[in-house]
């Protein structure tokens, strides 16, 4: 999200972001039009993605290609 590059390079367009939010808060990201996949790997706490239980090392796979389904609630 905004102009920030770090030195990480791949061969096809991803989307980095690391999210701290306080208990009970949440967060509505929106996956960027040209990706398709949302992986998400919980590192530190728990809470719910979309509705689904998760914890420390848990890691999630959305499949983002559906116009319908490209909001991740965190």
């Amino acid at each position: 999200v905004g102009t920030s590059v770090g030195p990480f390079k791949t061969v096809q367009d991803v989307q980095i972001i690391d999210f701290n939010l306080d208990p009970s808060a949440s967060f509505d990201h929106h996956v960027t039009p040209h990706l398709n996949n949302c992986i998400i790997h919980v590192h530190r706490g728990g809470g719910f993605v979309n509705g689904i239980a998760v914890e420390k090392n848990d890691v999630l796979h959305f499949d983002a290609s559906d116009p319908l389904k490209r909001v991740v609630t965190i």
